[in-house]
């Protein structure tokens, strides 16, 4: 988290059996859509939420921005 990055667009990709859900900031003045694969953060949030899609495997989630550190999560989802 980086509290002084408002506004800042943060893009987000995936890769392997995932898709973006939705994505969100929490600000109560962000009427955009939460279905697109960016998001302008605020009080240094923002959030991409992730779903699997297909066979178990892994979904891979990167997040970028102008002036930030890329950051990428890897997550492995199993059928049970």
């Amino acid at each position: 988290m980086v509290p002084y990055a408002d506004n800042i667009l943060v893009n987000f990709k995936i890769s392997g059996n995932g898709e973006i859900a939705g994505t969100g900031s929490g600000s109560p003045t962000d009427m955009s859509s939460f279905q697109q694969p960016r998001k302008k953060s605020w009080q240094g949030r923002c959030l991409a939420i992730v779903r699997p899609r297909g066979e178990a495997g892994k979904i891979v989630l990167t997040a970028t921005a102008d002036g930030l550190k890329e950051a990428i999560t890897e997550i492995v989802t199993e059928n049970k």
